[in-house]
């Protein structure tokens, strides 16, 4: 239909003796529509549409009251069908989204005591690690329903030993329990979710873990957030003002013991932030609310729950978990100890009574760590062993003076020949060489280019047969000396 602008403009053309082919051109309008209104006197109006009759009218109300009764829009559609609808399924359940909607109210906040309830959840991220590599790592939250204090811990799984330790953790931190947990229908915990008049069915471990904590369980409605909405919130302020910047270039994770300092500030700045609906700190809050908790039992160990893995401490002092080794005290060398794995993050050795020997942050250590026990021995046996090298050198260029200094730089220079060892050697052609022989075939030696005791013995032009039967190197630098000097006292008398 024509607008009221439009029909006055075709008017406004008319009275100025404008055609209505020129007209149409002007307006871009078809002629045939220039006609309908050439003539006309009164402005384009709205015709009101005909009703038409559905094949719905007359179901509409059967359909309300099927649908009261809790039949699902299939078995609405067959009894429909036998009481001559001639409808198709769709138009049945276009009908009953327009009848839903109109069912939907407000809903109601809940609010709890302090002391009743806190929720439990946990939700999954990927962050950016030092080494470039990105890694999928679980965040746990529990919250105190009345105050909103919130704890917060991570972990790089996710099982029941994990989850039960998050949530010890949890009410460590709040200095106590509360009378209920309200927490996800995930199967570490919940077997069975809850049914219409039909209560959820849980873990068996779980529950004699909320026995030992005097904390009831209580699973929420399947596909129902909400319930446990108090838990839920958090985990986006987590992700948006914690994790955002790790999940792009902005931060990486350096260490996982730096990650849960971060987490750990990040927490206490949250709890003191105030919160929008409650107008009150979640700290303060929670102090308050600390008063109606039940007392926590600090003696709960986990690992009276879930058996440790055993390992045998080896002869160097590692113990091999996974693809790595740890390295431990050389006091358990042989030993059994048992390794206790913290939800993939930290991992704790104990020896035979229980007691924690080494702690590991299990992001910091290569495959095969250099051992701190073998560190400290090898520095001392260097030590010691320059101590010993740096005498023989002084007393060799006291004997034989530069020419013997020569000597040993260059043999130190080459790789294939121990300089040490060479000049202990030449020190003991003494025995049966004076120091003037000894000292022309170093000279010698050192004019050819070699650097070996061999070379030395060879410029010396020894004339004997059974050198190499006398054993003098040999006994001399490895046997006993007092067998060294017979032997050389011995040759002495019979060739020299």
């Amino acid at each position: 239909m024509l607008s009221k602008e439009k029909w006055n403009e075709i008017k406004h053309f008319k009275k100025y003796d404008f055609s209505q082919r020129e007209v149409a051109r002007k307006m871009e309008i078809s002629r045939n529509t220039i006609r309908k209104y050439w003539d006309s006197k009164n402005t384009p109006q709205f015709k009101k549409r005909k009703k038409y009759k559905h094949k719905m009218d007359s179901f509409k109300k059967r359909i309300k009251q099927l649908l009261d009764k809790g039949f699902i829009g299939t078995v609405i559609y067959k009894k429909l069908k036998t009481e001559g609808f001639k409808g198709s399924l769709s138009s049945i359940y276009r009908e009953i989204r327009r009848l839903e909607k109109r069912k939907k109210q407000g809903e109601t906040r809940f609010e709890t005591p302090p002391g009743k309830q806190a929720q439990y959840d946990w939700k999954e991220f990927v962050v950016k690690l030092k080494n470039g590599r990105m890694m999928k790592i679980y965040y746990h939250c529990l919250i105190l329903a009345c105050s909103r204090l919130k704890f917060y811990c991570f972990s790089t799984r996710i099982d029941q030993k994990t989850i039960l330790r998050a949530i010890k953790q949890g009410y460590e931190y709040f200095g106590g329990v509360t009378e209920e947990l309200l927490l996800d229908n995930a199967k570490a915990m919940v077997t069975k979710p809850r049914e219409k008049g039909k209560p959820a069915k849980f873990n068996q471990q779980f529950l004699l873990f909320c026995n030992m904590l005097g904390v009831t369980p209580r699973a929420c409605n399947p596909y129902r957030p909400k319930t446990k909405g108090k838990v839920e919130r958090p985990f986006y302020y987590l992700q948006e003002h914690f994790l955002r910047d790790f999940a792009s270039d902005e931060k990486i994770v350096e260490s996982f013991q730096q990650h849960q300092k971060d987490l750990e500030q990040f927490t206490e700045e949250y709890n003191n932030r105030s919160h929008s609906d409650l107008g009150l700190i979640p700290k303060e809050a929670g102090e308050l609310e600390r008063k109606h908790l039940r007392p926590l039992n600090k003696k709960i160990d986990l690992n009276h729950l879930f058996a440790l893995p055993m390992r045998k401490v080896s002869r160097d002092g590692y113990v091999r978990y996974g693809k790595r080794m740890y390295p431990v005290s050389l006091s358990l060398v042989s030993e059994t100890v048992t390794v206790d794995d913290i939800s993939g993050v930290k991992l704790e050795i104990r020896d035979e009574k229980g007691k924690c020997s080494a702690t590991y942050f299990q992001d910091e250590l290569k495959q095969r760590p250099e051992h701190p026990t073998h560190i400290i021995i090898n520095a001392k046996s260097s030590e010691k062993r320059k101590k010993l090298t740096s005498g023989k050198l002084k007393k060799f260029v006291e004997l034989f003076g530069d020419a013997g200094e020569f000597y040993f730089n260059n043999a130190f220079k080459h790789q294939n020949i121990n300089a040490y060892h060479n000049i202990s050697v030449v020190m003991e052609y003494l025995e049966i060489q004076s120091k003037k022989s000894v000292l022309e075939a170093i000279i010698k030696c050192n004019q050819g280019g070699y650097y070996k005791s061999k070379d030395v013995k060879d410029k010396m032009q020894l004339q004997f047969k059974d050198f190499n039967k006398a054993k003098i190197i040999s006994s001399g630098f490895y046997g006993d000396k007092g067998k060294s000097q017979a032997n050389f006292s011995q040759y002495r008398r019979s060739h020299v």
